[in-house]
């Protein structure tokens, strides 16, 4: 028996023993101290187990030793690049008998490998391999007897987990002590894993009732520019991209992933779900957010705290970890031009300050009325002129300017909010573009976008079909046609010159980009389905509107001007008729209903004179109680529809504004006779007029609904 010794060789052999036992001493506190430190993220997995067994002697020792018990614990250490492959480390104490009920026992630490071979979720096969070192203690006749030498153990079995944190084992082993002992050992333990008990402590166990694991790994994780003024847009488009890696030799299940920035949102933002991740497996995924008002306060770039919400199920237990990130936010007024579409996100056409200067200015419009051109125009005319008196002024910003950044398309720009625009008085084409669109879209007029090289305007839908502007306006190139609509270009940094004089520059530009390719069209509307409008929060101090009577004399100084230059050449060709002609009824009152027909009373009933002069010219009767019928002038009406009557009693121009003036007057039983005779007439016409047969409110109503209480029918003859 190799290196056993007695009698006077006991002392030397003791202090041998000594020296052996504190190396084996040092292994144990090796392991002991790789156990207490090592962290589950470095080394997931990392387990220790306890394992008894019997000892039962083979060969020829079969007939010196009898059947003895072990015990062990072993510490399991996977390689992180091949969790397949592990580190083994074990201290035991071994006790066999002899025949003779003598006593034979050992201590021994050592280490090797061990191979693990997964087989469903929770079952494994496995084989191992040890050597090491020990120390031998025997007892024979009274006297103890020590010795000391090497050990080599191989064995394999399997294991079942329980749960991430415990599993039993079985396996069989061959265990051979050179000279001294050969034997199989039948062991049957329990494992278990530091690295799960570690996420599973005290101190971290329960998140919301649900384990923290911290077995699910979230990799190569990287944010985009996150713009306040686009809130609502990222629920639905990622901020941000991912990717979830399962390190684990068993698949990860209802797996959910949710982002949260707990100031600026209400709730997590569920962003992924899987039903299973698969060993070793991974999964992209994008991140979204539903980011609540609150974030549209911040007025300068800042960094947030985030949190990534991973709930996941590992062998029937449910984990949720919350890994913390900070997330960087730009400030509200932040825009880049990578999509010019952009803008319209800053077009915030419910605001109350919006609303209040938009709303002025109609009134305003409103009341000057008469003046028969499309009301998109007169509202973009009056609003126009009424930022003019406002003192709003183009300033390029001299950090930020839009003919520097929207060639560069990642960089980020300032942007002004209407409200502000209203405030500062001032602002670049992109600032002014917004604040106009706002002002039209706040009274239901649609708007857009124009780009080209280094500048930014506005456009505004005219509510006419092209065919019909084509037909009715003097210059139809200076308008844009696109999609069955007819739009109107208007430069608005030109803030020191008319409303036509804008238009003519936004329309110029327009022609001369369009041709090369290099303007885009960008319809608020459509930008607003992917970037829908913000409103400020907070109250802003009230405005001073500019005076009203100075805004109407100014839109109604322009609206002159139009519309002289769009009559122009029929002004001139009919004055030219009448200058050359003895009888000058026909083409004065031609004349007169051309200017009639634009509201321009004051030109048009000179005109209208001078055709009954000589004669008691019917069309132009006729035409003269139309203009005091529309101006409400009714008694003055009537008398002119009665010399007209008394001419052609029978014309249906005639009885149709008879029963109009009548009906106004609330004379309804002389209506009821003079629209019968219509009727009798021209059943036709009559029924275009059908509310002149009804009374009081109803009529009210029925003539507003059909819009012809305000329709007059003008006389020409040809």
């Amino acid at each position: 028996m190799d290196g056993i010794s007695t009698g006077s060789r006991l002392d030397r052999r003791m202090r041998v023993m000594m020296k052996k036992s504190e190396c084996i001493v040092a292994i144990a506190v090796f392991l002991t101290f790789i156990a207490g430190n090592i962290s589950a993220e470095q080394s997931p997995g990392f387990s220790l187990s306890v394992k008894p067994a019997f000892e039962v002697p083979i060969g020829e020792y079969a007939s010196i030793y009898g059947i003895g018990g072990s015990t062990a614990a072993r510490a399991t250490i996977p390689i992180p690049s091949l969790s397949f492959l592990s580190v083994l480390g074990e201290v035991g104490y071994a006790l066999n008998t002899y025949s003779t009920e003598t006593g034979f026992s050992n201590i021994e630490a050592g280490a090797g490998a061990g191979f693990t071979l997964p087989l469903g979720t929770a079952f494994s096969l496995r084989a191992y391999g040890l050597g090491g070192y020990c120390l031998s203690f025997m007892k024979i006749g009274g006297e103890q007897i020590y010795g000391n030498g090497g050990y080599v153990r191989a064995g394999a079995g399997a294991a079942f987990r329980f749960n991430p944190a415990f599993s039993i084992s079985a396996d069989a082993s061959y265990r051979m002590q050179p000279m001294l002992y050969n034997g199989l050992s039948f062991h049957l333990g329990a494992e278990f894993d530091l690295s799960a008990a570690k996420r599973s402590s005290p101190a971290n166990t329960f998140t919301g009732g649900v384990q923290e694991g911290n077995f699910l790994k979230l990799e190569g994780l990287q944010f985009d520019q996150i713009f306040p003024v686009f809130y609502s847009y990222y629920d639905d488009h990622a901020i941000g991209a991912a990717l979830l890696r399962n390190p684990l030799d068993t698949p990860i299940q209802e797996v959910s992933v949710s982002f949260n920035v707990e100031k600026y949102m209400d709730v997590p933002k569920m962003c992924a779900s899987f039903d299973k991740i698969g060993a070793g497996a991974t999964e992209d995924i994008d991140l979204f957010a539903l980011f609540n008002d609150s974030i549209l306060s911040i007025t300068q770039g800042t960094k947030v705290a985030a949190e990534i919400v991973l709930d996941y199920t590992v062998d029937g237990t449910r984990y949720t970890d919350t890994p913390a990130y900070s997330v960087d936010i730009e400030h509200r007024n932040a825009l880049t031009w990578d999509d010019d579409s952009k803008a319209a996100a800053f077009v915030t056409e419910k605001d109350p300050q919006v609303l209040l200067f938009s709303k002025n200015t109609a009134g305003v419009v409103n009341a000057v009325g008469g003046y028969n051109i499309p009301d998109p125009m007169k509202m973009a005319m009056g609003l126009h002129e009424s930022l003019r008196l406002y003192g709003m002024t183009y300033v390029i910003d001299p950090s930020t300017p839009y003919a520097d950044l929207s060639g560069t398309k990642l960089q980020v720009d300032y942007l002004q909010f209407p409200r502000e625009t209203l405030e500062y008085k001032a602002g670049d084409c992109d600032d002014l573009s917004i604040l106009f669109n706002a002002l039209l879209e706040s009274v239901g007029i649609e708007t857009a976008f124009i780009t080209v090289p280094g500048h930014i305007y506005a456009a505004f839908n005219l509510q006419q079909q092209p065919e019909d502007v084509r037909k009715n306006f003097l210059k139809p190139d200076d308008f844009i046609f696109t999609d069955g609509k007819s739009w109107i270009p208007v430069e608005v940094t030109a803030l020191e010159e008319s409303f036509l004089e804008a238009w003519q520059e936004g329309a110029k530009q327009w022609r001369e980009h369009s041709s090369r390719d290099q303007a885009g069209f960008h319809p608020v509307h459509e930008a607003w389905a992917k970037y829908k409008s913000v409103g400020l929060p907070g109250d802003r101090p009230p405005m001073t509107m500019p005076d009203r009577g100075a805004v109407a004399g100014v839109f109604k100084n322009e609206l002159v001007t139009f519309i002289e230059r769009e009559i122009y050449p029929q002004v001139s060709e009919l004055e030219r008729r009448l200058a050359a002609t003895n009888s000058p009824a026909k083409y004065a009152n031609k004349l007169g209903v051309l200017y009639a027909r634009y509201g321009l009373y004051d030109k048009a009933v000179p005109q209208l004179e001078v055709a009954i002069e000589d004669e008691e010219y019917l069309p132009a009767l006729i035409n003269l109680g139309n203009i005091h019928f529309l101006l409400d002038e009714l008694f003055d009406a009537q008398e002119y529809y009665d010399r007209a009557a008394a001419i052609a009693p029978e014309s249906p121009k005639v009885l149709l504004a008879q029963a109009k003036v009548h009906h106004e007057l609330e004379n309804y039983g002389t209506v009821r006779q003079v629209y019968e005779k219509l009727e009798s007439i021209d059943k036709e016409l009559a029924e275009r007029y059908a509310y002149l047969d009804l009374r009081g409110a109803e009529a009210a109503r029925a003539a507003e609904v059909s819009g012809m209480k305000d329709e007059v029918l003008w006389e020409e003859e040809e």
